[in-house]
C-alpha cells in the first residue's frame, strides 16, 4: 500500500518534469512505473535470498523481504528520475508550469485504475492458488484491488497536457 501512495506522488512530480521539457508526462510516468516494479521485484528476490540466509531455514522473515523489496522499488524510482533528468527539453526551450494547462480525466482514470487493480488482484490470486478452486474471499481480493485501483485512478486521473 505504501508503494502505491509513493508512486501516485512521484507520478505527479515526474509528470511535471516532463511538461517542463515539453515531453509526454505519460511516457515519463510509464518509465517510472516500470523502473519501480523492476526494482521492487529485484529487491524482493534479493530480500527472499537474504531472508533465507539470515533465518537458515525455509521460513523467510517477511519484514526483511518487504523492506528490501521497498528499497529496490525506491532505487528503481531514483533511476527513473535520474534518466528523466538527463533528457533535454524539446527544442532546447524549458517551459514554465504556467504555460501548460493540465486536464485530468477522472472517469477515465477510475476505469483504467479499476481495470489495472483487478488485473493485479487476479495475478495475486493466481500466484497464491494457481489453478485451484477460487474461494469466496479470493473474489473479495479482486473486488478490493479493483476498488483501490479505481480510487487511485479517480484521485490522480489520466492527464492530458
Amino acid at each position: 500500500m505504501i508503494e502505491v501512495v509513493a508512486l501516485v506522488v512521484l507520478l505527479g512530480k515526474i509528470g511535471d518534469m516532463a511538461r517542463r521539457r515539453g515531453r509526454s508526462p505519460n511516457l515519463f510516468g510509464l518509465m517510472l512505473v516500470i523502473c519501480w516494479c523492476v526494482g521492487e521485484i529485484a529487491g524482493g528476490i534479493l530480500g527472499f535470498i537474504l531472508g533465507l540466509t539470515l533465518e537458515r531455514s525455509m521460513n523467510v522473515n517477511p519484514l526483511v523481504f518487504y523492506t528490501v523489496a521497498l528499497l529496490g522499488g525506491a532505487l528503481g524510482g531514483w533511476i527513473a528520475f535520474r534518466i528523466a533528468g538527463l533528457i533535454d527539453p524539446v527544442g532546447g526551450v524549458w517551459r514554465e508550469p504556467e504555460e501548460f494547462g493540465t486536464r485530468r480525466y477522472r472517469l477515465l482514470g477510475a476505469v483504467v485504475g479499476g481495470v489495472v487493480g483487478v488485473v493485479m488482484g487476479a495475478f495475486i490470486v493466481w500466484m497464491t492458488h494457481g489453478n485451484a478452486h477460487v474461494m469466496a474471499y479470493d473474489r473479495l481480493i479482486l473486488l478490493a484491488a479493483g476498488f483501490m485501483g479505481a480510487l487511485f485512478g479517480v484521485v490522480s486521473g489520466v492527464q492530458k497536457g
